[in-house]
C-alpha cells in the first residue's frame, strides 16, 4: 500500500510553478538524476523560484505530492502549450543517479502510483509517456528507467493496473455459470485487438490467430498467438471473415500463391522505429531504430500486415519486428 503525503506549492507561487488549470490526459515519467529522497525533491521544488515543477516525487518508501492534479506543471520541455506541460501529470522517480535497490523499489512504487492515476482519470496505457517523448530537445529522461528498458517498466505499470482493477472489485463467489464462448486452441478471425485484457490501446483491423489464453470475465478475454493482442466475442463475431479449416478433402484447384510484397524505407529517412510484434506500435514501445539513410534506403519483404499501416519484416539486427508505414512516412510498398 503506497504512503502518499502532500506538501503543496503555496498559492502565491502558482504563477511560477502551476499557473494553469488542468484536466489530466497523460502521465509523464521522469528520473530525478540525483540521489535525494522524495521529501527533499519536493521541498526543493516548492521553495525555489524556477519555472521547473512536477506533481509527484516517488522514492523507495513514500510518495510526496507537490502540485495538485488539477494544476499544470513545467516538466516536459514542450513549451507553454505542449501536451506534456499542459495535460500531463509529472512523476519523478528518485535515486536514479546511483540506481540500486532504492531505485528499483522507487520504480515499483511509481508503477503503482501511475496505475492508480490511470484508473482515477481514465488514462489509457498508451498515454503513459516518457519526458523524452515530449521534449523538443529529446532529453534522455527517464534516463535510468530507459537504460534498464522502457518496455520492462511499461509492463510493470500494466501489471500494477491490472492488479489494482482486481483489488478494487468487491470479493464475491464466482458464479458457476461464468464461461467464455471460445476456448484455448480455437482459430478465430477478429476485427478488434487490445493491448491488454482490460483494454489499454484498442485497434481496429483484421487479424487471424489462435487463442492461447483465456481470462474469463475480462473485457478482452482472449489472447491471440501468445502476444499478438487481446480480443473479445464482439470482435470475433462481427468480423466478416471465417478462419479456413483443412478437412483433407480434395480440391479441384489450388489457390494462386499470393504475390510477395516489399516495403522500401527511403534514403531520406535518418531513423525508423521498429517494434516487437507483441506490443502496440506506438512511440515509447520501440525496441530499436533502423537507419535507411546510412545505406541509401532499405528494402524488406513484407511478412505480414497485422493492422492498418503496420507491416512485419525480418531484420538482421532486431529479428522479426513491426514498423509503421502510414501516409506521410515516405515508405513505399510494392
Amino acid at each position: 500500500m503506497l504512503s502518499i503525503f502532500q506538501s503543496l506549492v503555496p498559492k502565491e507561487k502558482w504563477d511560477i510553478k502551476c499557473p494553469y488549470a488542468m484536466k489530466p490526459e497523460y502521465i509523464v515519467v521522469h528520473n530525478t538524476a540525483n540521489d535525494a529522497s522524495a521529501r527533499n525533491e519536493i521541498s526543493y521544488m516548492t521553495r525555489n523560484d524556477k519555472q521547473i515543477s512536477f506533481h509527484y516525487a516517488v522514492d523507495d518508501k513514500e510518495v510526496i505530492q507537490g502540485i495538485s492534479d488539477n494544476r499544470n506543471a513545467w516538466h516536459a520541455g514542450d513549451g507553454a502549450y505542449g501536451n506534456g506541460n499542459r495535460k500531463g501529470i509529472a512523476i519523478e522517480i528518485c535515486y536514479s543517479k546511483s540506481g540500486g535497490v532504492k531505485f528499483d523499489k522507487a520504480e515499483q512504487n511509481a508503477a503503482e502510483l501511475i496505475a492508480m492515476k490511470m484508473k482515477e482519470y481514465n488514462i489509457p496505457l498508451s498515454k503513459v509517456k516518457r519526458h523524452y517523448d515530449f521534449a523538443t530537445d529529446k532529453k534522455r529522461c527517464p534516463h535510468r528507467t530507459m537504460d534498464k528498458g522502457w518496455e520492462r517498466f511499461f509492463t510493470m505499470v500494466q501489471k500494477a493496473y491490472e492488479g489494482s482493477e482486481t483489488a478494487s472489485k468487491p470479493t464475491a463467489k464466482p458464479k458457476p455459470t461464468t464461461s467464455t464462448k471460445y476456448k484455448v486452441g480455437t482459430v478465430v478471425c477478429t476485427n478488434t485487438l487490445a493491448t491488454s485484457s482490460t483494454g489499454g490501446k484498442v485497434y481496429k483491423g483484421d487479424w487471424k490467430g489462435t487463442i492461447t489464453k483465456v481470462i474469463a470475465g475480462a473485457k478482452y478475454p482472449y489472447l491471440l498467438n501468445n502476444g499478438t493482442g487481446w480480443t473479445n466475442d464482439t470482435g470475433i463475431d462481427t468480423d466478416p471473415h471465417v478462419p479456413s479449416t483443412n478437412t483433407g478433402s480434395a480440391s479441384t484447384s489450388k489457390p494462386a500463391a499470393p504475390k510477395k510484397q516489399t516495403v522500401t524505407l527511403p534514403k531520406t529517412a535518418k531513423e525508423w522505429r521498429v517494434y516487437k510484434t507483441n506490443v502496440a506500435p506506438i512511440v515509447g514501445n520501440e525496441c530499436g531504430k533502423l537507419k535507411p539513410s546510412k545505406f541509401g534506403g532499405l528494402t524488406y519483404e513484407i511478412l505480414a500486415k497485422p493492422q492498418k499501416d503496420v507491416v512485419t519484416i525480418q531484420t538482421q539486427d532486431y529479428g522479426k519486428v513491426n514498423i509503421y508505414v502510414g501516409k506521410g512516412t515516405g515508405a513505399i510498398i510494392k
